[in-house]
């Protein structure tokens, strides 16, 4: 599920967001070591500015804490909706 955190400034977009609208906000991806261009679970769209981790619990940490957005797997996102 797409996820921001509730001060993100995306939450003030008109919805549905539009690929346009995600792709002017940082992407937070978790990184495929084996393949270090492609990410695990995400919709980078070109030219997004990205942060790449190598783990969902750092993931989720940043995009809590506002610095991005991104895709996340439902059972990590569920308790903070």
């Amino acid at each position: 599920m797409f996820a921001v955190a509730p001060h993100h400034p995306l939450v003030h977009e008109e919805e549905p967001l539009s690929r346009q609208t995600i792709k002017r906000f940082r992407a937070i991806v978790v990184g495929d070591s084996v393949h270090s261009s492609r990410s695990i679970g995400s919709e980078l769209l070109d030219a997004q500015e990205a942060i790449t981790v190598f783990d969902f619990k750092t993931k989720l940490e940043l995009q809590i804490s506002g610095l991005g957005c991104g895709y996340l797997p439902r059972y990590l996102a569920q308790r903070f909706l």
